[in-house]
């Protein structure tokens, strides 16, 4: 038995939310690795406003001596977070992308799990395992 249409799409971009209000209202996330995803972000979205479609040289990188990040990596985050950055912050941007990212990934164990018994509360609570 499956759950209404509606309340699987609420579940999903409810658990999203509220799994991102930590990064939303807390403080500016600064360590890690995600100074690096704000760095790469802030210039793929400046190349694409420059009407490079697919930008693989960062021009500001390394002291302004430029690097080649995207001959090396796969830049689809990084279209995701370029677009929402043309419209907001980078910070912005990047939480917006972390955020489909959730939702999405959300989708996809709804997916794989639709032969269960319950695949919403299954999607849901599979990660807590």
């Amino acid at each position: 038995m499956t759950a209404h249409p509606a309340k699987t799409h609420l579940a999903i971009f409810g658990l999203a939310a509220l799994l991102m209000l930590p990064a939303i209202l807390g403080p500016m996330m600064l360590r890690d690795s995600f100074w690096i995803d704000w760095v790469w972000s802030d210039q793929f979205t400046g190349e694409l406003a420059r009407g490079h479609l697919y930008p693989r040289w960062l021009p500001e990188a390394n002291g302004g001596l430029g690097s080649p990040t995207f001959y090396f990596y796969p830049p689809l985050a990084f279209y995701v977070s370029g677009i929402l950055g043309l419209a907001v912050s980078t910070y912005a941007s990047v939480i917006g992308c972390f955020a489909i990212a959730l939702v999405l990934s959300g989708y996809t164990m709804l997916w794989w799990l639709r032969g269960s018994r319950h695949p919403l509360w299954a999607s849901i609570l599979r990660g807590f395992r």
